[in-house]
């Protein structure tokens, strides 16, 4: 590799390339710790000119804090409860500029869901394993294409001189190629970025079929993702499988997409999220009072 690309400023790109990620993971730990040191001692020293109503809320957890922001009048969950009896015609409109930018008809942003932690967690690991597959293949193999380039040139031409051209006296003549193999490194590198792009197409669209099915969970469907019943657990696969007869029950992606629906569906239900954050803001209320 260091003699198709170098040692000077090409390897420097590429190792630059090849750590953009670590340099933006590096950057956000960078500015996130500060930030939240500063407004951590900043929450201490003014914890005396707070009401006791502020100062309870300093000592609640972070999972009692995530909870009772469900209960917020503009909470996702909250707008949730609030549309559960409103038509989809009815429904505000999403007032955020990326739901101006991206058309309806492709994906529709709402202000009354938002994707959990473990989604968002899953797809930034998968955005992170597709660059560093696709820039890895790209360095790795380039320097062995125009190897590979000449190898096919000249089997090429040794199938062309195989061909016996007879003249008067039966005298064999070889002819040179006229064939000539085009550059592979464009077309390898086209290759890949449309495979790149056909894959993140189809996530996007994985990641709007998760929100769909959730929906669907939320309001108890089961017309794509089936109930959990444990006499059906066997079933789930045979019946509501997209393979065809006698490959259903390989599909165990399907059943482990449908407990990862049931398991998003149970711990992130709206209705459920803003109740149990009612009950805890008027016990902890309790608690602050007395």
């Amino acid at each position: 590799m260091l003699e198709y690309y170098g040692t000077g400023s090409s390897l420097i790109a590429i190792q630059l390339c090849t750590d953009i990620p670590r340099y933006l993971c590096l950057a956000y730990v960078s500015v996130k710790l500060p930030v939240m040191l500063i407004g951590k001692l900043y929450r201490r020293l003014k914890r005396k000119r707070l009401s006791k109503e502020e100062q309870f809320r300093i000592e609640l957890t972070q999972e009692e804090r995530v909870l009772l922001r469900a209960s917020d009048s503009n909470s996702a969950e909250m707008l949730y409860v609030r549309n559960l009896f409103r038509s989809a015609d009815k429904r505000p409109r999403s007032d955020a500029l990326i739901a101006r930018l991206i058309p309806k008809f492709i994906y529709e942003w709402r202000d009354d869901f938002h994707f959990s932690s473990r989604v968002l967690c899953v797809y930034s690991s998968i955005c992170l394993l597709l660059f560093f597959i696709a820039i890895h293949v790209c360095i790795e193999t380039i320097p062995y294409l125009h190897a590979f380039q000449g190898t096919l040139q000249q089997f090429v031409q040794r199938i062309s001189s195989s061909n016996k051209v007879h003249d008067n006296t039966n005298e064999v003549k070889e002819q040179t190629s006229l064939f000539i193999v085009p550059q592979l490194v464009r077309p390898f590198i086209l290759a890949v970025a449309t495979t790149a792009i056909i894959i993140i197409i189809h996530l996007l669209a994985l990641l709007a079929n998760i929100r769909r099915n959730l929906f669907q969970s939320f309001r108890g469907d089961c017309c794509e993702i089936p109930r959990r019943q444990r006499s059906k657990y066997v079933s789930y696969a045979t019946d509501y499988s997209p393979l065809g007869c006698q490959l259903e029950s390989f599909d165990a992606g399907f059943k482990a997409y449908c407990g990862f629906i049931h398991t998003e569906c149970a711990h992130r239900h709206p209705v459920m999220l803003v109740f149990a954050s009612h009950l805890l803001s008027q016990v902890k209320l309790k608690q602050a009072v007395g």
